[in-house]
């Protein structure tokens, strides 16, 4: 009797054991999926923003450029010698104007429903080129085969890092190379900036943002400074439908 008991304790304490381990499995399953649908939330709260930022962008400050630069041509037609300074004035607003409805078009709702990474990248990298502050040169390799909604959340990463390099490394060229080798796609967007130090721990909200995303598709992001320069490098495994 006292042989059957202790038995019997034992496989009560493991059926106990294994219950504990299955709830807390639930749990984690349960707060994973919590966390996802936040930041999944947060990223449509994100692009709403930037719908809004769009129209605005378009109805109003292009609106208002265009007004401007109709009365700096004015001023030219009326001028029999117009100024080396007018006539630039009037190109440089123009060139804003351009360059606003090229930016406005990248926040806007209908353009997010029939995105493509790389054709959007093309047309983000002439924009950052045509500035002539730095230059970006892209790497396409083949053709991708990412889901779309997945593909904007790739492209808004990529953003943040051109972003962040341009604004705290200061470099004269950044590299993009996209690479599928299955089951993962691997993105590095290298720069010959200053580059940083690696011992200290700083995330500002740029770098929050980008691990969050690269989170929401279950992948990984890494930040290298050898020395000069900044390598960024995420990994996301590929679905089963864009093998």
């Amino acid at each position: 009797m006292i042989v059957l008991l202790g038995v019997f304790f034992i496989v009560l304490l493991i059926i106990s054991r294994q219950r504990q381990n299955q709830l807390f499995l639930h749990q984690q399953i349960l707060k994973q999926s919590f966390e996802k649908q936040l930041l999944q939330s947060q990223i449509e709260v994100q692009e709403t923003t930037y719908n809004a930022l769009s129209i605005e962008l378009h109805d109003n400050v292009c609106q208002l450029l265009g007004t401007a630069k109709i009365m700096l041509n004015m001023l030219e037609k009326q001028s029999k010698h117009p100024s080396e300074m007018l006539t630039s004035s009037a190109q440089t607003v123009g060139d804003a104007i351009q360059e606003i409805r090229t930016l406005s078009k990248s926040l806007s709702k209908e353009w997010l429903t029939q995105f493509n990474l790389v054709e959007n990248l093309v047309t983000e990298i002439k924009r950052i080129n045509a500035a002539k502050k730095v230059m970006v040169h892209f790497n396409k390799g083949e053709k991708l085969h990412i889901l779309s909604n997945r593909q904007i959340v790739l492209f808004r990463i990529i953003q943040e890092a051109l972003h962040n390099a341009m604004k705290h490394g200061a470099p004269n060229h950044i590299h993009i190379d996209i690479s599928t080798t299955n089951p993962s796609l691997t993105i590095a967007i290298k720069d010959d900036g200053k580059g940083f130090d690696t011992n200290k721990k700083t995330e500002g909200l740029g770098r929050l943002n980008m691990m969050q995303r690269v989170n929401l598709l279950n992948g990984s992001i890494t930040w290298q400074s050898p020395g000069k320069g900044c390598i960024v490098k995420l990994t996301i495994p590929l679905l089963a439908e864009e093998m």
